[in-house]
């Protein structure tokens, strides 16, 4: 009768402390939360020299960060005006490609279609980017975003 009882206690005991070790900032699946969506203000716009002659998508819709063994992958969903859409890359902000103050900005630049495009469905419009970033370019980054035209999304730990 006392062994089924103190086993009992011992399970609870040990589950309550599961829940503390899920939330905290040492379990490394919280270390970066759920993104969210921002405003792009003028203040927050850089004048920055563009050699990449793609343009940045127009809305930044989904920000995902998953980690991997070696890292993470950072993965974006933009939305374009029409279909057709093509070369999207996430491509650092900073001239360096380094984190500044522990944030790390990307743009989610796009190339135009060859030629007219329907508009179509938001669906038939989204275009997925994924970028690997290693667990020492991780070590200096607190917070990343990815901006498009009219908003960015930033993900931070």
């Amino acid at each position: 009768m006392i062994k089924p009882l103190l086993a009992t206690m011992v399970l609870a005991t040990a589950l309550t402390g599961c829940s503390r070790l899920a939330e905290s900032r040492i379990n490394p699946f919280n270390w970066f939360g759920g993104s969210r969506s921002e405003a792009r203000s003028a203040q927050s716009v850089e004048t920055v020299t563009v050699v990449d002659r793609r343009q940045l998508v127009t809305q930044v819709t989904e920000l995902r960060i998953e980690r991997t063994p070696n890292g993470a992958i950072i993965t974006a969903v933009g939305l374009p005006p029409s279909q057709g859409y093509w070369d999207a890359a996430l491509v650092p902000v900073s001239r360096d490609g380094l984190p500044q103050n522990g944030v790390m900005a990307y743009d989610f630049r796009i190339e135009e279609p060859l030629e007219f495009q329907i508009e179509g469905t938001q669906r038939s419009r989204e275009v997925t980017v994924a970028l690997h970033l290693s667990n020492l370019e991780l070590s200096r980054i607190s917070r990343i975003v990815v901006r498009g035209q009219a908003n960015q999304r930033s993900a931070g730990r």
